[in-house]
């Protein structure tokens, strides 16, 4: 008996020990776990859309061999994360394993090495399926559990983490062809393994997770089929560029070579980086919420892609560029308003990346089957126009599911308009108000009056109240993310409530 306990003492002490160790890394070098987006995304375009790994293999048709390989894959992938978004307290459970992720990332590894042809005495036309599947499935995970790494965000602009992390998976894809063959089918294989190990260190206990989630916004105060619309409109979407996305990939399929594709490679990385450094120059000249330029920016970069096919071959190579470039800025974009609703939302990153990340794998896996179909068929130049035309339509029906929602904050915003408009409010002369002054900020001046909050804790009550970022808020006054934090901390303290929603809450009352 005392060996027994013994031994689970050491356990403990071993858990608490890795837990410290990985505690003092993302202390020192925080940055670190968000590298796990650069890692999946680096293996997605080697793997999924540049279809370097099967270069290795040289499979008979290659344009075939990648799309059963993407199909498969895709299905999988996409079945696992709806599924996830369901179960959603299960999957949760199985991404916080330590040992189950670590797991998943080894078998993806393999699987992508058996793809690449890269594992001996084993038949490749036998294990190309099902390794196709088993990184359908394994990365499903490792993309949740990066789900929960960027929804806890604890700093930072997340635009620029998620567009950062794309720009450095361009770098790894870079690195991974720069690399002897032997070298580089490894370098390729540990990517999602490094995924899940760069995840690890999202290390947050239960408490402090549920912490974060006190201070989010309920579902129920979201605009009525807010989550639903937008999931949505992201799958019509995704159909639609990944139909067209398909075409301009099987298109060049054979017929381009290594130093080409790098060169295109280098171009997308290059104008990318031109398009985030002009957005951190507009961003650094005017404070406004970042989430609202995510809808628009995900329609813009989906009409650009249609417009591109239907101008055709008048573009030459300009055209594939600029529909890589506005696939990529489509898809990062995608994943900034998965992030924007994970970290500010009760809905729960495992359901919000289970559903979102689903319904865009889903997306693009059924665009790119209709884009094989047309190819295969020899409908080429009959079909273009039709596709063209029911891209378009996608595009339009997607903006016309989301043309009325934007930001968690205008949703919130709303909200207190709705009560507004339900209880006229007469502004008493005693507050010092203009007749139609805003009563919502005269709600918030009685509230920071009756609990004795200083000026800028009041600035920032008000600007928390309405839903704004803590990121807005600290440009918007000019002060760190940690000091607006703690100004959070101290109205919530004096106001007598625990969480932004009970603190929204406060501020209705008072206009009542």
């Amino acid at each position: 008996m005392p060996n027994i306990e013994h031994t689970a003492e050491l356990g403990i002490n071993s858990e608490g020990v890795l837990t410290r160790c990985l505690s003092g890394i993302d202390a020192r070098w925080p940055v670190i776990k968000l590298l796990s987006l650069s890692f999946y995304s680096a293996w997605i375009l080697l793997t999924m859309t540049g279809g370097s790994t099967l270069s290795y293999a040289s499979p008979a048709d290659s344009s075939y061999s990648g799309t059963i390989l993407y199909l498969l894959s895709g299905a999988a992938l996409s079945s696992l994360l709806f599924a996830s978004g369901v179960f959603q307290k299960q999957a949760d459970a199985l991404v916080r394993n330590r040992v189950f992720l670590i797991a998943m990332g080894l078998v993806a590894a393999f699987s992508t090495l058996g793809i690449s042809g890269g594992i001996p005495l084993l038949p490749y036309d036998a294990i190309f399926s099902l390794c196709s599947i088993a990184t359908g499935v394994c990365t499903s995970f490792i993309c949740l559990r990066i789900g929960c790494v960027f929804s806890d965000m604890p700093h930072g602009n997340p635009f620029f983490a998620v567009f950062g992390a794309g720009l450095l998976s361009n770098l790894l894809c870079f690195l991974c062809l720069g690399v002897p063959d032997g070298l580089s089918r490894l370098l390729i294989a540990s990517l999602p393994l490094a995924a899940a190990l760069a995840a690890q260190l999202d290390i947050r206990s239960a408490a402090e997770r549920e912490h974060l989630q006190d201070d989010r916004i309920p579902r129920e105060d979201l605009p009525r089929g807010f989550f639903l619309r937008l999931i949505a409109a992201i799958a019509l979407m995704c159909v639609a560029a990944g139909c067209i996305k398909g075409l301009a990939g099987m298109a060049v399929a054979g017929s381009g070579t290594g130093w080409w594709d790098s060169v295109m490679l280098f171009t997308t990385f290059a104008v990318t980086c031109a398009i985030m450094a002009a957005f951190a120059v507009a961003f650094s000249l005017r404070n406004f919420e970042i989430g609202a330029v995510y809808l628009p920016l995900i329609t813009a970069s989906s009409v650009l892609i249609v417009i591109c096919c239907i101008v055709g071959s008048a573009l030459g190579p300009l055209q594939k560029l600029l529909i890589d470039v506005s696939y990529n800025v489509f898809i990062l974009t995608v994943w900034c308003v998965l992030q924007d609703l994970g970290s500010r939302t009760q809905i729960g990153a495992v359901r919000v990346y289970g559903f979102g990340r689903g319904a865009s794998a889903l997306g693009t896996t059924l665009g790119w089957l209709i884009a094989f179909v047309i190819t295969q068929s020899g409908a080429g130049s009959t079909a273009l126009p039709v596709v063209f035309v029911g891209a378009a339509l996608l595009v339009f029906c997607s903006v016309a599911l989301v043309s009325n929602i934007s930001t968690v904050s205008k949703a919130l915003q709303r909200k207190l308009e709705s009560a507004l408009s339900q209880h006229a409010v007469e502004v008493p002369a005693a507050r010092g108000e203009a007749p139609g002054g805003d009563a919502i900020s005269c709600a918030c001046a009685e509230l920071a009056a009756a609990h004795g909050l200083t000026a800028r804790e009041a600035e920032a009550m008000e600007l928390l109240g309405r839903g704004r970022t803590v990121g807005f808020v600290a440009e918007e006054l000019g002060i760190s993310y940690n000091t607006v934090k703690g100004y959070a901390k101290n109205v919530y303290a004096k106001c007598g409530v625990h969480s932004r929603q009970e603190l929204i809450d406060a501020i209705e009352q008072r206009i009542r």
